[in-house]
């Protein structure tokens, strides 16, 4: 149900009560508690991330991909991705090499592994934004879903 404009102007008069009232300041009292942990943590993140900072300048040098996003393939994969043998190791932990069951000319399964989530929601989304930048019914990217491109290097 959606409310008529008589009905949200009528909802825009009248006063709160000093219980209201309480209630509303300790919402926001919460509210400004969370944003300073918020800015503890990032300033933790980016004193952190200072040593990794060539890395993710390298990164940024990829199409598509911003400083934010760039962090978050350092913080997943590390700044020289040691762990991983090859880059087809890596695209299988990510979850983007579709697996390929075939068995006397039928195939059973083309679907793509579970692999690591974010991983893959950052090199799909920041794909389709090199690919399709400007095209009409492509995806688009607004900052509050995807704050990572978004910010630039400091």
């Amino acid at each position: 149900m959606r409310a008529s404009n008589e009905e949200l102007e009528a909802a825009l008069e009248g006063t709160l009560s000093l219980t209201q009232r309480l209630v509303l300041k300790q919402q926001l009292n919460r509210v400004r508690l969370l944003e300073q942990f918020i800015e503890e943590l990032s300033s933790l993140l980016q004193e952190s991330l200072q040593k990794h900072r060539e890395a993710i300048t390298r990164l940024c040098a990829v199409p598509g991909i911003a400083v934010c996003a760039a962090e978050q393939i350092v913080a997943e994969l590390g700044p020289e991705a040691a762990a991983f043998a090859s880059e087809r190791r890596v695209a299988s932990w990510v979850g983007v090499c579709p697996g390929r069951e075939e068995s006397a000319g039928k195939s059973r399964s083309n679907a793509t592994p579970p692999g690591n989530r974010s991983m893959r929601r950052i090199l799909v989304t920041r794909g389709c934004l090199t690919r399709f930048p400007w095209e009409p019914g492509h995806l688009r990217v607004t900052a509050p879903r995807f704050p990572w491109g978004v910010r630039t290097l400091e």
